[in-house]
């Protein structure tokens, strides 16, 4: 595992791409399967999300065989308080997530699987399709209906945060990629991706509309914020600059 590291109900987890997270010790040394997180072995994203407050982990699987999307929240001890599939027209890639005091978000994107890459040559079978539809699904954290928001075509490798306001809205910041991993024409190789920017949804649960806004003209990646915060209102999120597509370099604090 080497996407993130995070700590819950005493371990301290390296956390993989959609593989089974591993505990390590303080000293970087590896202690095997956690011994309180017996739900991790069928695999999680490498970028769940932690209430500062419950110390709930929000937590989803996204696979390219059935079922393609589970959602599960992992209560302060380890154990699986909730696991649910949610259905999707076909697997897509899914990297992170986000949560705020009373939801979770997940993304369904642009960026999908097609296995018949593999016969050409590719290691990995995951490509922009532009018959896809762009949606946020906004779930209850602990179940129930689940609500999906139409967006405008893009792939998210990484989200901020999100949070509810008073007025019943949710606040979405995310770094938004117009496309990503679009084929050349021949189908042989990748264009260029673009890169990302500081991107605002604006969700409102009661018109089941959305609204977008780009937040800043600087192509960032890999956005954090204080753990403290997440799911709540916040002041400062920090980020890397990405100049070019072959490098990224200075942080720079929104």
């Amino acid at each position: 595992p080497n996407v993130n590291i995070l700590q819950h109900a005493g371990q301290l987890l390296a956390m993989a791409e959609g593989g089974q997270p591993v505990a390590i010790s303080r000293e970087l040394e590896t202690l095997g399967q956690s011994p309180v997180h017996a739900s991790f072995s069928r695999g999680v994203t490498a970028h769940p999300k932690i209430d500062p407050v419950t110390q709930e982990m929000m937590v989803f699987r996204s696979d390219w065989k059935k079922p393609w999307l589970q959602y599960g929240v992992i209560a302060p001890d380890g154990t699986e308080s909730l696991d649910v599939e949610i259905s999707v027209p076909a697997p897509a890639m899914m990297h992170d997530m986000a949560i705020t005091e009373s939801h979770s978000i997940l993304l369904d994107l642009n960026v999908g699987f097609d296995f018949s890459m593999l016969q050409k040559g590719f290691r990995i079978p995951i490509c922009w399709q532009d018959a896809r539809q762009s949606r946020l699904c906004v779930i209850p954290r602990h179940g129930g209906k689940v609500a999906w928001f139409d967006i405008e075509p893009c792939f998210i490798q990484h989200v901020v945060n999100a949070y509810d306001t008073p007025s019943g809205k949710i606040v979405f910041d995310v770094a938004r990629y117009p496309h990503y991993f679009r084929l050349c024409p021949d189908g042989r190789s990748f264009l260029p991706n673009p890169l990302a920017v500081l991107w605002r949804y604006t969700i409102d649960m009661s018109s089941n509309t959305v609204a977008e806004q780009q937040l800043g003209d600087l192509n960032i990646e890999l956005p954090r914020l204080n753990d403290a915060k997440m799911g709540r209102p916040y002041r400062y999120l920090y980020a890397v600059e990405q100049p070019t597509a072959e490098e990224m370099r200075g942080i720079v604090r929104y």
